[in-house]
């Protein structure tokens, strides 16, 4: 887990909703403190964000730690736009859900210049 972190997590909340980076950060002060057990449940959305070259292996990091030391949770990783999704699913050992329902129509439109 790195160097010590100095993250404080009240025993009080239930539910914290977090950027990756601080997500990471919890789960390290988690891991130090053997208190890991008292995750049940994550959801990581925009797991499209692997990808990314600036931020995308911290939450490979997150994700990798996840699997390693909280086996038995349930993990929920959503993205719309992850084009080697079965990969990520067999990665994380889930089973993969895809549609392309959409309640409202998506139109894409492109501007160029001032008209």
């Amino acid at each position: 887990c790195g160097r010590r972190s100095t993250e404080r997590f009240s025993e009080d909340v239930d539910i914290a909703v977090c950027t990756y980076e601080k997500g990471n950060a919890i789960l390290s002060r988690l891991i130090e403190e053997g208190a890991v057990e008292t995750v049940g449940v994550v959801v990581a959305d925009e797991v499209d964000m692997l990808q990314d070259a600036h931020r995308g292996f911290l939450l490979e990091v997150l994700l990798t730690k996840l699997r390693y030391y909280c086996p038995a949770i349930q993990l929920i990783a959503m993205t719309a736009t992850l084009p080697n999704l079965v990969d990520v699913g067999t990665w994380l050992g889930g089973s993969n859900y895809a549609t392309d329902y959409r309640p409202v129509p998506l139109f894409e439109m492109a501007l160029v210049g001032r008209r």
